[in-house]
């Protein structure tokens, strides 16, 4: 088989298939990096009070207002007057993964406890159903 790329997508793990750490080492490339990378985009510092709104891994390059509105009718909001600003975009999990690997090896965070249904890749249309009614978080394939 031939994986173009393979050497800037894939990367080793010094772990089993069958590993307790593989739901947190997955999250990686999916959930946990692109929470990362929101966190990077909206430059949060440690000790910071962030709010997050989410339902989906999406993001938005950034958006940006200037001036003083004309019209009692144009939409304004806090964020506007305070000169807040938005940032993000598609997550480079990728990136990401070398950063972050350490942590999830080492026990200092487990991000695979977002999975909390597993179940047979013929499963996976119940699962997919399951996270749109919002009775699943996450679904994992067992392997």
């Amino acid at each position: 088989m031939r994986v173009p790329q393979a050497d800037g997508t894939l990367v080793a793990l010094p772990v089993g298939a069958d590993d307790a750490l593989m739901p947190s080492l997955l999250t990686l490339s999916d959930v946990m990096g692109t929470g990362h990378h929101a966190a990077v985009a909206a430059r949060v510092t440690p000790g910071a009070s962030v709010a997050v709104v989410v339902d989906a891994a999406v993001g938005l390059g950034a958006i940006g207002r200037v001036g003083v509105p004309e019209h009692d009718t144009t939409p304004t909001s806090i964020a506007f007057w305070k000169n807040a600003s938005r940032s993000g975009g598609p997550a480079p999990v990728r990136a990401y993964i070398d950063e972050l690997l350490p942590d999830v090896l080492e026990g200092r965070i487990e991000p695979g406890r977002v999975f909390d249904r597993t179940g047979t890749l013929d499963e996976v249309p119940d699962g997919y159903r399951a996270m749109n009614d919002r009775d699943v978080l996450k679904f994992q394939i067992a392997f």
